[in-house]
């Protein structure tokens, strides 16, 4: 069963699949607190890496499940998680 909430009139599970750059209509980027010049976090809640891989390029993280299905990406700083 696919889930059926939107966001902005868009289906999450189109929002979440969405790894491209290119920003979605509507889309505003923010700093995550803590991670500033690291990522950043969209209002759909997609998260940028800025350095990824320390190759100087941005990437769009792809969200995975925890135990409760709820999505989550991994954040590094320092070499920590």
């Amino acid at each position: 069963m696919v889930d059926e909430t939107k966001i902005d009139g868009i289906p999450v599970y189109e929002i979440y699949k969405n790894l491209s750059l290119q920003d979605m209509t509507g889309e505003e980027w923010k700093d995550i607190a803590g991670y500033e010049g690291l990522y950043m976090v969209s209002n759909y809640g997609r998260v940028k890496s800025l350095n990824y891989n320390h190759t100087g390029k941005e990437n769009i993280l792809k969200p995975g499940k925890d135990d409760w299905d709820y999505l989550q990406v991994d954040l590094c700083k320092d070499g920590n998680k």
